[in-house]
């Protein structure tokens, strides 16, 4: 069956929109790919203390206990 003038561009116009949506979409899940990621690295930053390289490995092991002390210790401090 043959296509009608109007179908045809009706057809060229619902071709065109799509490959728009489709264009936006491919942004938009860029855009929140790079969200997440820049979330990731934020987290990654705030959740962990970083090793440091001047430090046994023993001490970077026990470093996540030190902070939490002192910042149980820094707590006490300002309360009173």
């Amino acid at each position: 069956m043959k296509r009608s003038k109007c179908q045809s561009r009706d057809v060229e116009q619902l071709q065109a929109e799509c490959r728009r949506k489709d264009r936006c979409i491919q942004a938009l899940t860029l855009e929140m790919s790079q969200l997440r990621e820049g979330c990731y690295k934020v987290q990654a930053r705030t959740s962990a203390p970083t090793v440091h390289a001047d430090m046994t490995e023993e001490e970077n092991e026990n470093l996540p206990h030190l902070v939490r002390d002192d910042f149980a210790t820094r707590g006490m401090a300002q309360e009173k």
